[in-house]
């Protein structure tokens, strides 16, 4: 059965662009040029460990923790520690490697 579509009749002003966690500056740079010729105010440019950790809700899961996100990519394998409280998520440390990803797992899987 199709999935059915509807609009959603919303007007996007402005966002939050994602990147990879060892992402250098011109990628990232250039994410925000690409929105702002959209007509869009980047707000800001956030890793995806991070964007996981906010998606999954850690931060209203009470309490303050550290956490240790992981992004097992295709072609990355990114990693971000980030400490939770009710109030905030605060990234204390980034880093990944660009030749650890998924594919690279597989290749050596087999």
């Amino acid at each position: 059965m199709a999935r059915q579509r509807r609009p959603l009749h919303l007007v996007v002003t402005s966002c939050a662009g994602l990147a990879i966690a060892v992402a250098s500056a011109g990628p990232a740079a250039a994410q925000v040029d690409d929105r702002t010729m959209a007509g869009l105010d980047v707000v800001n440019i956030i890793n995806e460990p991070t964007a996981a950790a906010i998606a999954y809700g850690l931060a209203s899961a009470g309490g303050e923790h550290t956490v240790l996100v992981y992004d097992l990519g295709g072609g990355t394998f990114d990693v971000t520690i980030i400490k939770v409280s009710p109030a905030e998520i605060r990234v204390v440390a980034t880093g990944g490697d660009h030749e650890l990803g998924g594919a690279d797992w597989e290749l050596l899987a087999a």
